[in-house]
């Protein structure tokens, strides 16, 4: 009895000594983020390398949060954490990203990719200042919305990212693919939209957005419901939008429909257990 007392006891002992460790590196981010706002401040010629050495700082402490933090890939924003987060639908990818500090009045991000295979947490960091000359660079403007998850016929799990940017008064809506191979490694541009003859990496999709009154008569800006799957994930929707090579009175009248019921009509996209298929 006194052994096992004295394994529960030390058992207790770890998990408060975990506890505090993660509270200690919860701090250390808001620390971090404390850190990039002085940097931001900041009046000299240095400012934005002092901007890109507090946002490299920043990206390492979270990694470090993340891999201490019990089940990081469920916990949610609303935790107390300073940045923002969303997870996919299987709960086993997370992109962890905040304001870079770097865009002024445009928004630009930096993001942290989180993933699980085989009970591994890994990670890939995308920073603005790195990735301004690599292709995948287009995720740094692009507030997320959500991650659905679906998985190839070879066993990999493709990851589909959906987020938007605001330029008013349109808003633009984007999907794309990271990919998991089954050895767990990540791919950030995954080719997985075909059509014709080509197999893209990237949707691009715009709209204008609504402004309305709630019952409460706040005034509320918001955005159609534009890409989206069907429930069994096996169709994603395209939204066909006005045709920019009609008359300005056209456009005019397609853009001053700003009830937010306004009806579509969809490309379709149907996955075939690799790709999603252009399909008219």
């Amino acid at each position: 009895m006194k052994r096992i007392f004295f394994l529960a006891t030390l058992s207790s002992m770890a998990i408060f000594a975990k506890a505090q460790s993660v509270e200690k590196l919860k701090t250390s981010v808001h620390s971090g983020f404390g850190r990039l706002d002085s940097a931001e401040q900041l009046e000299s010629d240095s400012k934005y390398d002092s901007i890109g050495n507090a946002n490299s700082e920043l990206a390492k402490t979270i990694v470090t949060y993340a891999e201490t933090t019990p089940n990081f890939l469920q916990k949610t924003s609303t935790d107390g954490d300073p940045f923002s987060s969303v997870t996919s639908d299987d709960k086993k990818l997370k992109i962890v990203y905040w304001d870079d500090a770097e865009g002024g009045s445009v928004r630009l991000y930096d993001y942290i990719v989180f993933w699980e295979k085989d009970n591994k947490l890994s990670h890939s960091i995308i920073l603005l200042q790195e990735q301004e000359d690599n292709h995948e660079s287009y995720i740094n403007n692009i507030y997320v919305d959500s991650i659905v998850h679906l998985k190839q016929s070879n066993r990999s799990d493709l990851y589909f990212i959906m987020g938007g940017t605001l330029s008013r008064p349109e808003y633009w809506q984007t999907i794309f693919c990271y990919k998991i191979s089954s050895a767990g490694e990540l791919t950030t541009d995954a080719p997985v939209f075909k059509t014709n003859n080509k197999t893209l990496s990237l949707i691009n999709v715009n709209c204008v957005s609504h402004d309305y009154n709630d019952a409460t008569g706040t005034h509320i800006k918001s955005f159609y419901d534009l890409l989206h799957f069907s429930n069994d994930k096996r169709t994603l929707y395209v939204p066909i939008f006005p045709d920019k090579n009609k008359s300005e009175k056209e456009q005019e009248a397609e853009d001053e429909d700003t009830s937010g019921n306004r009806k579509f009509s969809y490309f379709r996209y149907l996955f075939d257990g690799t790709n999603f298929v252009f399909k008219k």
